[in-house]
C-alpha cells in the first residue's frame, strides 16, 4: 500500500474512533440522565400526591379545595398541580402554566406523557381505581431542561456525572494527543532530519537513546515511523549519498589543489629552460658555436612541444566534459587500428625494453569510429601501461570481437591509486616522481571511448599487474 493510502486509512480510522468515542460519551450521558429521570429525586412527587389526595375536600360544585400547607411543599420542590376529573376536565390547579390544557381528550394525556416531554415539563401522574365516587388523575410536573436534570441529582450523583463527562473528554484528548503523536512525531523527526541535511550534517539525528530515532536497539524500524518507511528509507539513501559526496568533494579537492600543484611545476620547469637558453642565446657576451646553438634551440622546441601538448590536454578534457568535440565518425577495421597502435608503441625506440604482444580472434572487424580520436584513447592507455612500469615488463593487446583488452604484468596499481584513476584532478604517481606526460591521459582515454559509446574497466592489484577492458557497444559494429 502507497504512503498516501496508508495515511488516509490512518485517518479515517482516528477519525472513525474519536467519532465512537464521543457517542459513547453522549449515549453514556443520556443514559445516566434518563435512569436519573426515571428513579427521580429524594422527594417522591407521586407519594406527594396520593397523601394529598387522602386529605382533599370535594365541593358541591365539583371542584376540589386543598390544604395549602400541602400545595406549598409542592411549589418548594418546583412542582405545580393539576387534578382531573373522569371526563379529563381540570378540577383543581395550582401554577398550572398557561401553556397546558385544561381539558385532555382521551389519549391525549398520554401524548403529553410520552419521552422527550413534548410539552416542555417533566410530567408525573397518579390515579387511584379503587377509590370509591369520582376518579380523580393527578399531575405534578416541572419545567423540562437542563435544570430539571441536575435539580434531581445530589452531591455524589453530581460528581458521578461531572467525572463521567470529564473522563470522556480526557479520554478523547488524549487519544487526539496520541494519535498526533504517533503522526507528528515521525515528521517532525524527518523535518529535523532534513534541515540537518540541509545544514551540512549527513547523519540521521539521534533520539535520547544516542542512536537514530526511527530505529529500535536491535536495528529494526520503529513503530511510529512504519507508516513513512519510504520516506525514511529515501532519506537514509540521500543521507548516505550526500554523505559519500561529501567526502568525494573534500578529496577531490586535495587532489585538484596537489594536481594543480604538480602542473605548476611541470610548466614552470619547460618554461624555466625556455627563459634559461633564450637569455643565452640573446646574450652578446658569448659567441656560441652552431652546435651549441642547434642543442639548445632543440632543448627551447622539446619544451615548447610538451607546453602545447599538456594545453591541448587541457582544451580536450573540457571540451570531451562539455560535449564540445564532434566525432567525424566512419567505418574501419578495429583489428587493424588496434594492431597498429599496438606496432607503433613496440616500435618506438624509446620502448625498445618492454615486450608488446597483439592477438586477435578474428581477421577483421569492422565499425563505425572517429579513427583519430580512438586511436588516441588507445595510445593513452599503450602510453600509460608502458610510463608505470618498469623494463620488461611484458603488454599483451589483444581484441576479442567488440572488446579491446591490454593486459601487463608490470607492478599494478593499490585501491586508492584504481578507484582514481580516471579522475580529472588524480595523478597516480607522487608529485615527485619523474613522469612524463601531463597526467590526464586516462582522463582523456576515458572521455573518448565513453564519447564513442563504450566503456572502459580496469582491475589491478599490486604485484599481479594490470587488465584493462575496452567494450565497444554492438550497434557500432558492422556484422556483415
Amino acid at each position: 500500500m502507497k504512503l498516501k493510502q496508508r495515511l488516509t486509512w490512518q485517518f479515517l480510522l482516528w477519525l472513525l474512533l474519536l467519532i465512537v468515542m464521543c457517542l459513547a460519551l453522549l449515549l453514556g450521558v443520556q443514559r445516566f440522565l434518563i435512569l436519573k429521570l426515571e428513579r427521580g429525586d429524594s422527594y417522591d412527587v407521586v407519594q406527594a400526591m396520593s397523601s394529598i389526595a387522602k386529605r382533599i375536600t370535594a365541593e358541591g360544585d365539583g371542584t376540589l379545595r386543598i390544604d395549602g400547607a400541602d400545595l406549598k411543599e409542592l411549589n418548594q420542590h418546583g412542582y405545580w398541580l393539576q387534578v382531573l376529573n373522569d371526563n379529563g376536565m381540570e378540577a383543581f390547579s395550582y401554577q398550572r402554566p398557561a401553556d397546558m390544557p385544561e381539558h385532555y381528550a382521551p389519549g391525549e394525556l398520554v401524548h403529553y406523557l410520552s419521552p422527550g416531554a413534548p410539552s416542555g415539563y417533566l410530567l408525573q401522574t397518579w390515579f387511584n381505581p379503587h377509590s370509591e365516587g369520582s376518579k380523580w388523575t393527578w399531575i405534578a410536573g416541572k419545567k423540562a431542561g437542563a435544570g430539571v436534570y441536575f435539580s434531581l441529582m445530589d452531591g455524589r450523583q453530581l460528581a458521578l456525572f461531572g467525572f463521567i463527562v470529564a473522563g470522556g473528554f480526557a479520554a478523547m484528548l488524549l487519544s487526539a494527543y496520541w494519535f498526533g503523536r504517533r503522526l507528528g512525531s515521525p515528521l517532525l523527526h524527518m523535518m529535523n532530519w532534513i534541515q540537518a541535511l540541509a545544514g551540512g550534517v549527513y547523519a540521521e539525528p539521534a533520539g535520547r537513546s544516542g542512536r537514530p530515532a526511527s530505529l529500535r536497539a536491535d536495528g529494526s524500524i520503529h513503530s511510529s515511523f512504519r507508516l513513512y518507511h519510504e520516506v525514511t528509507a529515501a532519506l537514509s539513501v540521500l543521507t548516505r549519498t550526500l554523505d559519500r559526496n561529501q567526502a568525494e568533494l573534500i578529496q577531490l579537492q586535495r587532489n585538484q589543489e596537489e594536481w594543480m600543484a604538480a602542473v605548476s611545476h611541470d610548466l614552470m620547469t619547460p618554461l624555466a629552460s625556455i627563459q634559461g637558453y633564450s637569455e643565452l642565446l640573446a646574450s652578446s657576451r658569448y659567441e656560441w658555436e652552431l652546435g651549441e646553438v642547434r642543442t639548445y634551440a632543440q632543448t627551447i622546441f622539446d619544451k615548447s612541444e610538451y607546453l602545447k601538448e599538456l594545453i591541448e590536454d587541457f582544451n580536450l578534457t573540457f571540451r570531451l566534459k562539455s560535449d564540445g568535440l564532434p566525432l567525424k565518425r566512419r567505418s574501419c577495421d578495429l583489428v587493424e587500428l588496434v594492431r597498429r597502435a599496438a606496432i607503433d608503441a613496440a616500435n618506438d625506440p624509446r620502448n625498445e625494453a618492454y615486450l608488446i604482444s597483439f592477438d586477435t580472434d578474428r581477421g577483421s572487424y569492422y565499425c563505425e569510429l572517429d579513427t583519430r580520436w580512438f586511436r588516441r584513447a588507445l595510445d593513452n592507455l599503450l602510453a600509460n601501461a608502458l610510463k608505470h612500469n618498469p623494463k620488461g615488463t611484458h603488454i599483451h593487446v589483444e581484441v576479442l570481437g567488440p572488446v579491446i583488452m591490454i593486459r601487463d604484468d608490470g607492478d599494478g596499481m593499490d585501491p586508492e591509486t584504481l578507484s582514481r584513476l580516471f579522475q580529472r584532478y588524480y595523478r597516480g604517481t607522487g608529485t615527485q616522481e619523474k613522469t612524463e606526460g601531463t597526467g590526464l591521459g586516462m582522463v582523456i582515454a576515458h572521455q573518448l571511448i565513453v564519447a564513442h559509446g563504450g566503456s572502459i574497466a580496469v582491475s589491478s592489484a599490486l604485484g599481479e599487474g594490470t587488465t584493462i577492458t575496452v567494450a565497444l557497444h554492438k550497434q557500432l559494429f558492422d556484422e556483415t
